[in-house]
């Protein structure tokens, strides 16, 4: 005869433990004449015929002892087990603590002092959020910012009984603002339209404004980062700041503000005109109305002429080679090193002039 649990006994090394909700049956084969009846005692109670499983109502210790009877009047020799049922949960455990480091809280507590502990379960806001009982005695959560989450931890026999929860934390996540990266603090551009990166809340709204006027939203990426283009400053200071919000609707603090400054380039010369002459080229242009002009750039077929250093509005080119064109752009640069664009461009073939002749 084998007696037959309803879920699997846990077993100490000393004793069988099983919750009070199992259930029990008796099996029994003969290989001659066959089983006739199956009888049982719990506790020392008189024998029954096994009919249907039965039950351990009380907490404690029980001793279980059974007989089969075959078909030909023989009696199995009596079998018993003993099985423990534990009815008593865990104490609650204690020490419960938890902290919040960005996006993830980080929770520790106490371990239970009874020897029968499997494991803890961790549940938040009343769900359980471990797929199974843990044997440590701390756990991590990935969390959304601006939201109140409550956790609780509870410990688990291996028998199956939980204990009621533990105290409660409740962890208000601060919407953590937004960080722009880039550009610097005190950068000088000399074109109005930038690109703005930065640091949030993976899948927040990111809104970049400048000198508090909107220019446009961007998402941050699973990986925290966002970046927005076609961003417009202003000739002189700017004051560019980044306001989130979150999947949940929830606004982060504002960024701290990055200052950045706009010195446009200087406009492109106008009047360029070349004279050609013999084996030389003068090109002209229309000084800059700008008054920050440092110095003019001169570019012959797009290569810079980067020995000469011109601040007037002439230049001589010189040695160059007679029936052979040539392309000239130049560009003005203010005292900040700034360039304009380059003027359009103007060709001119330098020619041999009249040979002298002796009177």
């Amino acid at each position: 005869t084998t007696l037959i649990p309803s879920g699997s006994l846990y077993y100490d090394g000393a004793n069988y433990y099983a919750p009070i909700d199992f259930t029990y049956s008796l099996s029994a084969t003969d290989r001659y004449s066959g089983v006739e009846r199956i009888e049982y005692s719990i506790n020392g109670s008189p024998f029954i015929e096994f009919i249907g499983a039965f039950t351990l109502y009380s907490e404690g210790s029980h001793t279980i002892i059974y007989k089969a009877l075959d078909k030909a009047g023989n009696w199995e020799e009596i079998k018993s087990t003993v099985i423990i049922v534990d009815n008593t949960p865990p104490a609650a455990p204690t020490g419960f603590t938890g902290s919040q480091f960005r996006f993830q809280v980080n929770l520790s507590w106490t371990a239970n002092s009874e020897a029968d502990i499997m494991g803890y379960n961790i549940y938040r806001d009343g769900a359980k959020i471990n797929t199974r009982p843990t044997n440590e005695t701390n756990y991590s959560d990935r969390i959304i910012n601006g939201k109140t989450y409550v956790y609780n931890v509870t410990a688990i026999d291996w028998v199956g009984n939980e204990s009621p929860f533990s105290d409660s934390i409740s962890i208000v996540t601060e919407s953590i603002a937004p960080v722009i990266t880039y550009p610097d603090n005190g950068l000088f551009f000399a074109d109005p339209e930038i690109v703005v990166r930065g640091n949030a809340e993976p899948g927040a709204t990111v809104e970049i404004f400048v000198n508090g006027v909107s220019k446009g939203t961007t998402l941050a990426s699973s990986m925290e980062s966002f970046s927005l283009s076609g961003v417009i400053i202003l000739e002189g200071e700017n004051t560019i700041t980044a306001i989130s919000t979150n999947s949940y609707g929830v606004t982060a603090p504002e960024s701290s503000p990055v200052t950045v400054h706009l010195d446009l380039r200087p406009q492109a010369p106008g009047g360029l005109a070349a004279i050609p002459g013999d084996t030389v080229v003068t090109i002209t242009w229309d000084p800059n109305p700008e008054s920050d002009i440092k110095e003019y750039n001169i570019y012959r077929d797009g290569s810079l002429l980067k020995d000469n250093t011109v601040t007037e509005t002439t230049f001589i080119d010189t040695r160059l080679t007679n029936g052979k064109a040539y392309t000239y752009t130049v560009t003005a640069v203010d005292n900040r090193g700034n360039a304009s664009y380059q003027t359009s461009s103007v060709t001119v073939t330098p020619i041999a002039g009249a040979k002298w002749e002796i009177p």
